[in-house]
């Protein structure tokens, strides 16, 4: 049965738990085999995964049907010490964040065959539009085409005066987006991610009504 909360004492359920990106799938019971299919994995591989997770007792055995076997999140919210894997307690995930998007942003560059890197500044007001309202650039439907891989790197900040009613809508907005993806079929181009951050404050002073843009795209 599924309880709401565990906390791990075992580092190799906490890495586990913090590496494999497929134990979300299964908060409600899932047979491995249904996932692959979903997923585009080979079977075997992720009843490996399902039968690891199994043993570090992130899942337990909801129940069979024939030959299938349905495994679920022994809890929909796990905790672990960070010091236990020695991460740092404050920004251990932001690290990993900017370490990855830095190794991405390297290879984009090699690959574009870049030499120097731009980063564009665009500052504005609304009498710029038309409608009074900020436009959304969309770039023809064959531009992918032109990359060199099916995911460049992608960075874009904006410094708002938002009341804080209306800060809360656009990171509820933003997160939906990105969940509506999830029902996205599996694609053979692989995976890619999207990091949303939000907070109080400006990056510099002097910052508000501005934006920044660095991309391949």
């Amino acid at each position: 049965m599924q309880i709401q909360e565990i906390t791990l004492t075992n580092p190799e359920a906490a890495r586990a738990l913090r590496n494999n990106e497929l134990v979300g799938e299964f908060l409600e019971p899932t047979s491995p085999s249904d996932l692959a299919k979903r997923k585009g994995f080979a079977a075997n591989v992720l009843h490996h995964h399902a039968k690891r997770l199994l043993e570090l007792g992130l899942l337990f055995e909801a129940k069979r049907e024939t030959k299938r076997v349905f495994y679920q999140l022994t809890a929909r919210r796990f905790r672990y010490d960070r010091n236990m894997l020695g991460e740092s307690p404050d920004n251990s995930q932001m690290q990993e964040l900017i370490t990855t998007f830095g190794k991405a942003y390297e290879r984009s560059s090699h690959l574009e065959g870049r030499e120097i890197d731009y980063s564009i500044h665009s500052f504005h007001d609304r009498s710029e539009f038309t409608d009074g309202k900020a436009k959304l650039i969309h770039c023809p439907e064959d531009t992918m085409l032109e990359n060199l891989e099916a995911h460049p790197t992608h960075y874009s900040a904006r410094t708002f005066q938002l009341s804080s009613k209306k800060y809360l809508e656009l990171v509820k907005t933003l997160n939906q987006l990105m969940m509506d993806c999830e029902d996205e079929p599996s694609s053979s181009d692989g995976l890619c991610t999207f990091a949303l951050l939000a907070f109080d404050g400006a990056t510099r002073e002097g910052a508000t009504g501005s934006a920044a843009l660095n991309s391949f795209k």
